[in-house]
């Protein structure tokens, strides 16, 4: 099975990811999978393997806990990354060197993602993809959704801030969720920039419970969520 992983994503991080998965459906965790920036599809198409071979796994469980079918959401401009106008990005050690700026990071488009993920999950309405700025897209969410996995790879702070805000401020993520972040230690591991900073902040503001689950990849790191208010 780890062959069939590594064939998506030839790195830990795909594992780790692919793990996080199995965790979840085998904890009984409530909710939907959802990741925010998704670029190449790489990730979010071993989020969906994940998905079809943890239902085979963990179909007793399933049934048991009354869980029921979950859905894969994927949030994406699939414009690349936005203008950088808030002043955390424009000081962000990446943002300054030209590695992050307005475009960057744009990857496949939503039609191509779409058929990358119904290579594993072949029902479509299981699979939704919100085409926008996390700011504007975040909002539509259904507000009876809840969210087991978040895999956040929204690059700039302020990017993520939208996500994060959206999600803690509607009770979107369930107790017992697992928030993948790729890009934790970009921009050098300054805590003052980047996903570092937009989730001590919200560590902060939902009064977040949660433990560290330690590094999953080279740039990534991953938290357990109890709870928040």
């Amino acid at each position: 099975m780890t062959h069939i992983v590594t064939d998506l994503w030839d790195n830990s991080a795909g594992q780790k990811l692919f793990d996080g998965v199995l965790a979840l459906y085998a904890g009984s965790t409530p909710g939907h999978i959802a990741e925010f920036g998704t670029m190449s599809g790489r990730t979010s198409e071993v989020l969906a393997f994940a998905i079809k071979h943890s239902e085979h796994i963990f179909m007793y469980h399933n049934i048991m806990s009354k869980i029921g079918e979950r859905e894969l959401h994927l949030f994406d401009s699939f414009e690349g990354l936005p203008e950088i106008i808030d002043g955390v990005d424009a000081e962000s050690p990446h943002v300054v060197d030209g590695v992050w700026g307005r475009g960057a990071c744009r990857g496949i488009s939503a039609e191509e993602l779409r058929q990358k993920v119904e290579a594993h999950i072949p029902a479509s309405d299981r699979i939704k993809i919100f085409e926008g700025w996390y700011s504007d897209t975040v909002n539509t969410i259904s507000s009876d959704v809840e969210y087991a996995l978040v895999h956040i790879d929204c690059d700039l702070y302020a990017s993520t801030m939208d996500a994060l805000n959206g999600l803690f401020s509607r009770k979107l993520i369930a107790k017992g969720a697992y928030l993948f972040f790729d890009d934790y230690n970009c921009n050098r591991a300054d805590p003052k920039f980047g996903e570092r900073r937009a989730w001590a902040e919200c560590i902060e503001k939902f009064n977040i419970q949660y433990s560290d689950a330690g590094e999953y990849g080279i740039l990534s790191h991953k938290f357990i969520v109890h709870e928040y208010s």
